[in-house]
């Protein structure tokens, strides 16, 4: 998610070890939704998870519950976006 021109939901970390966690938060909520994700559409739900995992760092008392946090958000959100269609 780094370069010129992409999303950076994780540009206002500037901590290293704050930054480990978010991504690493990342990895593991990724890790479990990644293969029923259709292929065509990875890069954008990583992305719209990636910040749901910023959004919901302060709010995270541990790295498992921040996880567990972002998966929740995700997955009702993906649920509002094809309820939409």
């Amino acid at each position: 998610m780094r370069g010129s021109g992409e999303a950076q939901p994780f540009s206002s970390f500037s901590d290293p070890s704050e930054m480990a966690r978010v991504q690493a938060a990342l990895d593991a909520v990724w890790a479990e939704v990644r293969d029923t994700i259709a292929e065509e559409d990875r890069t954008r739900e990583r992305t719209r998870l990636a910040y749901a995992v910023a959004a919901l760092f302060l709010h995270a008392k541990t790295d498992a519950d921040l996880a567990g946090l972002a998966l929740d958000r995700f997955l009702s959100t993906a649920e509002r976006i094809r309820g939409d269609r």
